[in-house]
C-alpha cells in the first residue's frame, strides 16, 4: 500500500512540475503578455494553449508513471538493487579464486624467526632477503663485496669489519657472502629467511 501511495505522490509531483514547465513555455511563445488585458478571442486562444499544455503534461506524466512502475521496486531495495546479486556473487567468486591461486603459486606463509646460537669465530651468512637480529653477545659485519648489511633500526649500512649492535634488524640484500661474525664467547640471533653457518 505504501509503495502505491509513494508512486502516486511522485506522479502528482511530476505532473505539477511538468505542467509548470509547459505553461511557462506556452506563455513565453505567446509573447509574454501576462499584464495585457485579454479579449474574449485571446482568452479562447489561451484556453486552447493551456488545454494543450495540460494534455501534454498528462501524457508525459503518465508515461513516466508507467516507466517507474515497469522498473520494479524502489532503487536500492531488494527487488531493484543497485547491482545484481549474481554480479556480486560472481565478483566475490573471482576474487576468491584469484587470491587462492596467488597463495598456492607464491612462496607460501612468511617464515618465522628462528633462534640460532653461535660461538666465538662462527659466521652467520644470510641468504638474499634474510633478516638477522643479534639478541645477545657481540659481533661484526663481514662482507665479500663492497656493500655490507642494511641496519634497518639504525637507518644506515654496516660495512665489513664494523660492529653490529644488539637488537638491530639487519637485512642481507643479496646472497653474496654477507653476514655477522661472532666476537664474544657466544651469541644468540634470531633469523628469518635462509642462512648458513660457517
Amino acid at each position: 500500500m505504501g509503495k502505491i501511495t509513494s508512486k502516486i505522490h511522485i506522479f502528482v509531483k511530476q505532473f505539477l512540475v511538468t505542467y509548470d514547465i509547459i505553461t511557462t513555455i506556452v506563455l513565453s511563445l505567446d509573447g509574454g503578455k501576462r499584464g495585457v488585458r485579454i479579449t474574449q478571442e485571446g482568452a479562447e486562444r489561451m484556453n486552447k494553449k493551456v488545454f494543450a499544455a495540460v494534455a501534454a503534461t498528462a501524457v508525459l506524466s503518465v508515461s513516466m508513471l508507467f516507466q517507474a512502475a515497469a522498473s520494479g521496486g524502489d532503487p536500492g531495495s531488494s527487488t531493484d538493487p543497485l547491482v545484481t546479486k549474481s554480479y556480486v556473487d560472481q565478483s566475490i567468486s573471482n576474487l576468491m579464486t584469484a587470491l587462492s591461486g596467488s597463495a598456492s603459486t607464491g612462496t607460501g606463509a612468511m617464515p618465522v624467526y628462528e633462534p640460532v646460537q653461535l660461538v666465538y669465530g662462527q659466521r652467520l651468512q644470510g641468504g638474499e632477503g634474510a633478516e638477522i637480529i643479534m639478541r645477545s653477545g657481540s659481533g661484526r659485519c663481514f662482507s665479500a663485496v663492497e656493500s655490507g648489511l642494511v641496519d634497518v633500526t639504525g637507518g644506515r649500512e654496516i660495512f665489513d669489519g664494523q660492529t653490529v649492535e644488539q637488537n638491530h634488524m639487519l637485512i642481507v640484500s643479496r646472497a653474496d657472502g654477507r653476514g655477522v661474525e661472532v666476537t664474544s664467547d657466544d651469541a644468540w640471533f634470531i633469523v628469518r629467511g635462509s642462512y648458513t653457518i660457517e
